[in-house]
Formats: structure tokens, sequence, C-alpha cells
């Protein structure tokens, strides 16, 4: 079945309001280093010069009739930055506005590499809907509180936003509305009336000079959901993910505050009944989930667990410029929304089954993800749940994070996509809940993986390591295990230097000990196993002075039963922990 959505507008249109052309690829527009400089304008778009943005590909024309273009951290980054060319920047800067600073995690005077944000192709980038949190920001006393019709919000926030791309997350700043200042200081007069009751008094009961209490007050607009396809569509749609889209006049907007619960926040708290339904209706054997009552632990808090980045820095501008909180958790006076419009809330998916972990968690997972899983055949071919009425259930003996790596696997497999690259050190937990779900294709990728892995091992001598680090390698010896680390290097925490200062060519087991205690560090141990040094060439390699600690190689050898296993002539001591016994020796190809 083809999906019910169809494009607004052509994606050449979009492309055109984004400044670059669809077909573009984005590997192949130039990267820039740009300065970052203070722009004070805090819904404008980012600046500019002539030759900055020649230098960038922007298309001018695209970029003259939409007033301005998209850029993104060359890098990757979710938000994108609206730019406009202005001759007043200097050549090799770019002037960015705190707001968007903040939201690209950016500072003035920071050179970070830019490129023109292409749109993908192919698939629909128009927002059907975007929901927006709202909180007064900048000026407001702690505990203040605004009325504002959400009706002028919304006419404001098309005006300033038209034609942007907004992520999840994205913060967005817009003066309180002019016409909203009368019911600032109605908000005390109304108390908890409603919305006829509260515009009569601010028609009556406004102090003289209250309409001016609105000026220089803002209002901080987070996204917290984007929508490029509509309910019925993602319905049907597999592995719909959306993090952006672009504004239009067509794109519904949802408002709500931190002391309200948005429509997607609704339906979690309707899944959440269930879970505490289905919790009292199962057996003690049965894995209940651990549901959470969002009103139960307040509002503020659940605001903050929906969107844990609005506790992220704005710093403060600078003196003269339109302040910004340090914070926009804190001192954030609390906004009540007149004529709303909130997301209604949605049933429970009639192309989903509600599958419960080992360890109390719970997932929506849709059935035509699940039809590879044998053992959830019953659920999968069970009626779709009537109209209004609960999904099919299911518990699984897989853990949370697991099935939840697994169902990645699934999507990528019904959408015919390479699967991800899975770290060995998952694959043995994975294996083992393909072989629990009846899940044959990940279950052979795994083997394969695995397979692949005990294939590539050997054993080396120590003038081989040896010559491999003279190569420009870096290849360490752990306890008689060979490792290499070479593309690693420049992500390791401790930086790139200290590992080949300090433990190549020697048994690098104390070293290991002093800056990786944590049984953490032992897990990605695999990714990296090369195999053992040779029994015979043991004696050769520097041994560290102090040695590493007994309670230290005791864990490590714990952690790293699947080494290969070394030949008979190894000491007994050094035995003990190498795992199960194979077949053969390990010697050298010298």
């Amino acid at each position: 079945m083809s999906p019910s959505w169809t494009p607004r507008l052509p994606i050449s249109w979009v492309a055109g309001l984004v400044g670059a052309k669809a077909e573009d690829a984005p590997k192949e527009l130039p990267a820039v280093r740009l300065q970052v400089a203070e722009h004070a304008d805090e819904t404008g778009p980012a600046l500019v010069s002539p030759a900055t943005a020649a230098s960038l590909r922007l298309d001018a024309a695209a970029t003259a009739a939409a007033g301005r273009g998209h850029l993104c951290l060359a890098e990757g980054s979710d938000c994108v930055l609206p730019v406009a060319v202005d001759s007043g920047v200097a050549d090799g800067q770019i002037a960015v506005n705190r707001v968007q600073q903040h939201n690209l995690h950016l500072g003035a005077g920071i050179s970070e590499d830019f490129r023109v944000f292409v749109p993908p192709a192919g698939e629909p980038f128009e927002l059907a809907d975007v929901e927006l949190e709202v909180s007064l920001l900048g000026g407001a006393a702690s505990g203040a509180q605004l009325q504002v019709d959400a009706r002028q919000v919304e006419r404001e926030f098309q005006r300033r936003y038209l034609g942007r791309v907004l992520a999840l997350s994205e913060a967005c700043v817009l003066g309180v509305p002019s016409s909203s200042g009368d019911a600032a200081g109605a908000a005390d007069a109304a108390g908890t009336a409603g919305a006829t009751g509260a515009a009569h008094a601010a028609s009556t009961s406004a102090p003289a000079g209250t309409a001016g209490a609105a000026q220089g007050l803002k209002l901080l607009l987070r996204v917290t959901a984007t929508n490029t396809l509509d309910a019925e569509a993602q319905e049907e749609q597999l592995g719909y993910h959306c993090y952006r889209g672009l504004l239009t006049p067509e794109t519904q907007i949802f408002f709500h505050t931190p002391g309200q619960l948005a429509g997607s926040q609704q339906q979690q708290q309707q899944r959440q009944q269930q879970q505490r339904e289905h919790a009292s209706e199962a057996p003690p054997a049965a894995a209940t989930p651990a549901a959470t009552d969002a009103a139960e632990q307040g509002a503020s808090s659940a605001g903050s667990r929906a969107h844990s980045s609005s506790d992220e820095d704005i710093e403060s501008a600078p003196a003269g410029a339109a302040p910004l909180l340090q914070s926009v958790a804190a001192a954030r006076g609390s906004v009540v929304l007149l004529n709303a419009r909130q997301r209604p809330a949605a049933g429970p998916s009639r192309s989903a089954v509600n599958v419960y972990t080992s360890d109390g968690e719970w997932f929506p997972a849709k059935r035509q993800l699940l039809r590879p899983c044998i053992a959830l055949t019953k659920v999968v071919r069970a009626e779709e749940a009537a109209e209004g009425g609960a999904a099919p259930e299911v518990t699984v003996d897989v853990d949370c994070l697991t099935f939840d790596r697994a169902l990645i696997f699934l999507e990528a497999l019904a959408l015919g996509k390479e699967p991800p690259a899975f770290g060995l050190h998952l694959c043995p937990q994975l294996l083992a809940a393909a072989q629990a779900l009846g899940l044959r294709p990940l279950e052979e990728y795994c083997r394969g993986r695995l397979g692949e892995s005990q294939s590539r091992l050997r054993c080396y001598s120590f003038e081989e390591v040896r010559a491999l680090n003279a190569a420009g390698g870096c290849w360490l010896i752990l306890d008689g295990m060979v490792l290499d680390v070479t593309r690693w290097l420049p992500e390791h925490p401790g930086g790139s230097r200290i590992i080949p200062a300090q433990s190549l060519n020697l048994d690098c087991s104390r070293q290991f000990e002093l800056y990786h205690a944590s049984r953490e560090s032992f897990v990605y141990l695999r990714q990296f196993y090369m195999g053992e040094i040779a029994s015979q060439d043991r004696e050769l390699v520097p041994k560290p002075s102090p040695p590493p600690s007994a309670d230290f190689l005791q864990q490590l050898r714990e952690y790293t039963q699947w080494r290969l296993q070394a030949e008979a002539e190894a000491e007994p001591a050094a035995r003990t922990h190498l795992g199960a016994k194979r077949s053969g020796g390990c010697t050298a190809g010298r």
C-alpha cells in the first residue's frame, strides 16, 4: 500500500526556501570555516558576507527570493541555521544571535565548519504539525504570570519563522504580543476564570499603566514535537522518525505550557495507565512494566523529563543587548495560554503490539516489524484492535535495551537497509535475544559477526607487534592479549598521545589498571582484540614495574574468557584466565 501522504508543495519549492538544490549531495558542497560573531537580532537569521556566501555556494537567487538560506554544521547538526547575506559582515565571519548560538552549541569567537543544508530528497520535509512549549523569558521575576492569546502567538510565530527549518528541542524567542499587555495585568484579577472571564477582567479590572507591563518580556518557545506525516500516514509508514522539518503556511501549530501535558505526553500517560492495568492483572511470574504517573510527579518535573534540554544554558547577553537568562529553566515565569490549540490525544495504535520486556519496560512495536520473529507469530497475527480498544500484548524474555537494538535491526531489515554495525561485545546478548524471539536473520547476523571476529584471531610474535608499531600503528600488549587501537586512538577520552607515549612494546597492564580500573572499560576490549602473544615470546615482553594488582588481573580475566587458548607451555597461573580450551596450540606465524 502506498502511503497516504502527498507533499503539499514540490520539493523544488522547499529547496528554494532553504537555498540549496535538492539534487545537491551534502558532501559535494564545500565546508567553510567561519568565526562566530555576535548578532543582536534574536529572531532574525544569521548573517554572512557576499564573499562568504559565494564560498559556501549559497544559491543567490533562491536566497534573495526567500530572504534567507540555511546552513548546518559540516559535521552534522539537528538544528539548522537560517542565514541571509549582509555586506556589513566581515568575510570569514558569521553573525549569530544568542538563541541560535544556544541551539547549535556555538559561542562568539569560536570557529566552526559550516555547509549549506540540503533537504532530504524523495521524502516529505514540510511539517504537517509542530508542537511548542511556551514559557515566559527575559525580565520576568520568578513566579510571574502572564496571560497570552495563543492565536496572536501563532500569528507572530508564523510571521517570524515561516520558511525556517525547526528541530526537536530547538529554542525560539518571541516578544510578547503587544495586545497581551492588558492580560498581564488581568492575571491576578482573573484568577482561575476561563477565557471569557479573563478577557472581561482585562477590560474592567486592569490597573492604569498595565498595558505596558508586557514590554520587554519575551516568550520562550521550545520545539517538543515535529511531524512531516499526519497520524494516519504515520500508522502506515515503517521506520518513521521525524526530528525536524520546514515550517509552511499549512503547518498546524499546537501549544502547551510546562504546567500542561502536551498531546504526546497525554498519549504517554494513557500508555502508562495501560501499564498499571497490565501490572495489576499480570500473574506474579510475568514481567510487569514500571509505570510513573507524570501528573503525580508534578507538571514541572514532567516537563523536565520530556524535554531535558530545557536545562541547557542560554548565556546572559552582553551589556546593552536584550537580556537572556543564564538558564531557561531558572526564574521562568508561567504563561496562561488563552485559545490554545492542543494536539488531540490519539488512541492506541491499531497496527502496533505492546511488547513487555523482562526488566519491566515496554515498547509499542509495529506488527509488520515483528513478523520475522517466529516466537511472536500468534500476537502478530491477532486481530487488530477495535476502535478505541487496547493493542495486543506480549511479554518477551529479553531486556529492554537489547530489545531496542533488536527493533533497530528489524527496521533495517524491513526497509532493505544494511544492518547497524553492532559492537562485538553486544553480539552475545543479541544472539540470545534472537533465539528467544525466533529471529533467524538476527541470529545469523550475530553468528557471522562473531565468526568473522574469531577467524581473524591469531597469535603474534613480539617482533611482529614491534614492527606494526614502528610502521605507525598503535598495537598494545595487555596481559598477553594483542590489541589494535590505531583507528580508535583519536577518540580516546584521555587524548591521543598518552597511549603511544607510555604503553607501546611492553605489557601495559599496569597503565591500564591506573587509568581504566572500572569494569566498563573491559567490555570494549573485544572490539580491539586481535589475538595473543605467542607462548614462546611471552618472556620477551618487558614487564611493568610495579606489576598490576592481583585483583585487577582477576577481574580482567573474568571479563575476557573469550580469548584464544595459549599453548601448553604457558605458565599454569596464566593458563587459568584463557577461557575454554581449544584443539591445537597458539603459535606465532613468523
